[in-house]
């Protein structure tokens, strides 16, 4: 299993790349701030109930029926209710770089 990879690494990797591959010097507090606004975007579109596509694949909200689950502790059976939950489903490309193919 590999390492994880916080915000914070994300930010510091961007900025890195930028400067490297595109010759853009940009600083990493402007680098946190498009990220930023790229995640409230799309938190903003998923809670609206629109899906959003991007080189990364496609965030959806998916509705869930509400359905009677057990508690493993007690056996006590409970009501979970209706909700929403949001998924990404993977672009092809990214599939197959994660699968090495």
């Amino acid at each position: 299993m590999g390492n994880s990879i916080n915000k914070v690494g994300v930010v510091d990797e961007s900025a890195d790349r930028l400067a490297l591959y595109y010759g853009v010097g940009v600083t990493r507090a402007q680098v946190k701030a498009a990220l930023d606004a790229l995640l409230d975007t799309v938190i903003e579109a998923l809670a609206a109930g629109d899906s959003v596509r991007t080189d990364l694949g496609t965030f959806v909200v998916d509705p869930r029926a509400p359905r009677s689950t057990r508690n493993p502790r007690t056996g006590e059976t409970v009501v979970v209710t209706a909700h929403r939950a949001s998924k990404l489903r993977w672009a092809a490309d990214v599939r197959r770089e994660i699968a090495g193919t």
